[in-house]
């Protein structure tokens, strides 16, 4: 009995301990390899319960004669719940990106291109393990409007289920 409460009392002391703040965040969306893409972030601590994020990504999805590509850059602001524990716990975020298609057909060339513009609010909650590594999954909710760049077919408006992971590293 005594040596199960010496090992509660040892994790409890670890769990007790505070960790460092953290002021900046690399990550990736891993699930935008899912899409044959890739993504990039960068997070910065702009306030004590506010965060800045700087999104970029890339993606080419279409397979056999076509061709498809997709650059797209975003944003979002975060502002973090707890404000005991900055840059880690709940938060709610507001994104914002814009992203450019170009599909091509290997015998016709050009077939069209588009532009996306994605608006969202999101709700995530980020854990950290050994104060470094940084896992975020989001759930939000939104509007994508997709825009025809030659300005040929009409705009549509649809609703946007966003479901984030992120994963980072925290200095």
């Amino acid at each position: 009995m005594r040596v199960l409460l010496v090992v509660l009392a040892l994790a409890l002391a670890g769990v007790a301990r505070a960790e460092p703040v953290r002021e900046t965040v690399i990550g990736t969306q891993v699930l935008s390899i899912v899409g044959r893409g890739a993504s990039g972030s960068f997070e910065r601590r702009v306030a004590k319960r506010w965060s800045a994020v700087a999104l970029v990504g890339v993606r080419a999805a279409a397979l056999v004669d076509f061709t498809s590509r997709t650059l797209w850059f975003g944003g979002e602001a975060r502002f973090w719940i707890r404000g005991s524990t900055p840059m880690r716990g709940p938060f709610v975020a507001l994104h914002a990106s814009i992203g450019y298609t170009r599909l091509e057909d290997d015998a016709m060339g050009l077939v069209g291109s588009s532009i996306a513009l994605s608006q969202r609010a999101d709700l995530g909650w980020r854990f950290t393990l050994w104060s470094r590594i940084s896992v975020a999954p989001t759930i939000g909710l939104g509007t994508r409007e997709d825009v025809d760049a030659s300005g040929r077919l009409a705009t549509t408006v649809r609703p946007q289920l966003g479901l984030g992971l992120e994963v980072g590293w925290l200095w």
